[in-house]
């Protein structure tokens, strides 16, 4: 059927969505900063280390950008038709077309295609259509009858997520629920805890967890660790455990957003308040300081330093308030003429738990139940 003896064609195309997906889906997603930064990276690197691979093994392959991407990118949509692969239409900000009317529908593709043309300088006929559903009609009757549900949950006080219980429990009614062993890393198993007791309203109570700090992972034994089904931790120390376990073991991190008790202390600041921030490490600073400036807009000057520091009592001593990391709690107790602190504490971002960890575990629970 084939020519050249060719026993099966294969067909590669990605979609280049970038920031497009959490915005269609919440435009609040703007304000939050590492679900922004993950998004990007598509965009900004991972799309060229792709490239570089289908050079490597000369394959042309389909790439589908949005127009949205493709203005505020429009370097990598020239350089994909330099090296010879096809540009698509993707939308312009991934609009589902089944939500759209037909004129719309229209004046998107348009306006894509012209700004995917203007870039390439070729003209671009490929159209895949962004999450088109079957039976629309019949979706959105199920939509509005499991919100009606949601909201009677709701005025019983039902936490929403037993559905997804009830869901695990359906799938799994005639197969031997085989425990999966989660092990919790980060920089405190104060918070550890806290973070586990969040993951499991998603998990249901069948996953077995243990808690250790980076100090304790480092040494167990290189048998333990890889004897655990899947390792959460911190997103920017994601490194450190792929430098004990490689690819043997799925590791996650799951989004981390302020948490609430943060949320409300950071409003609570007076306007003009001089804050000073410790952090143990330095690759937290930069997000640190950010979401302060977010969430604390009213303040004034913000002195960040490690907790390693020399000069912290200084900084101290010319702050309002010291707002520390998780794990500079000990050092934030240990500074005098201390009037008014608080932790930068976190917690799991719901979307991520439901988007990402909750089909990652359902799909590690299905291996190894086989």
């Amino acid at each position: 059927m084939w020519p050249d003896g060719t026993r099966c064609p294969v067909m590669l195309t990605f979609d280049l969505d970038g920031r497009t997906l959490p915005l269609i889906r919440d435009p609040e997603s703007e304000r939050r900063p590492s679900v922004l930064s993950m998004s990007d990276f598509g965009p900004r690197r991972g799309v060229w280390r792709i490239l570089d691979l289908l050079d490597e093994h000369g394959v042309p392959a389909s790439f589908f950008v949005p127009g949205y991407i493709a203005e505020r990118h429009e370097e990598t949509v020239r350089e994909m038709r330099g090296r010879g692969h096809e540009v698509g239409h993707h939308g312009y900000m991934h609009e589902p077309p089944s939500t759209l009317a037909a004129e719309q529908e229209i004046e998107v593709m348009d306006r894509s295609l012209a700004i995917l043309e203007a870039i390439t300088g070729r003209g671009t006929y490929v159209v895949r259509d962004p999450m088109e559903l079957e039976h629309q009609n019949q979706v959105e009757e199920l939509r509005e009858e499991f919100l009606a549900l949601l909201d009677k949950a709701k005025n019983l006080n039902i936490d929403p997520t037993l559905f997804i219980t009830l869901l695990n429990q359906r799938n799994a009614e005639n197969a031997p629920v085989i425990p999966l062993r989660i092990l919790m890393v980060g920089n405190s198993k104060r918070i550890n805890k806290s973070y586990i007791e969040v993951i499991k309203n998603f998990l249901g109570p069948d996953p077995l967890f243990d808690n250790l700090d980076f100090q304790d992972f480092e040494t167990l034994e290189e048998k333990t660790a890889l004897a655990y089904n899947l390792i959460l931790t911190i997103p920017h120390c994601m490194a450190r455990i792929r430098a004990r376990v490689g690819d043997k073991v799925p590791v996650l991190a799951p989004y981390l957003i302020p948490s609430k008790e943060t949320l409300e202390n950071l409003a609570d600041l007076p306007k003009g308040t001089v804050v000073g921030a410790i952090s143990h490490f330095a690759s937290f600073v930069p997000a640190m300081v950010e979401g302060i400036r977010e969430f604390a807009p009213q303040i004034g000057t913000i002195h960040m330093a490690l907790s390693s520091s020399s000069k912290l009592q200084e900084m101290v001593d010319k702050s309002d308030v010291l707002i520390y990391s998780t794990s500079s709690l000990g050092v934030a107790q240990s500074l005098c003429r201390v009037t008014h602190m608080f932790e930068y504490a976190h917690t799991p971002e719901t979307r991520y738990l439901k988007e990402i960890l909750l089909p990652a575990v359902q799909r590690i629970q299905k291996e190894v139940a086989v």
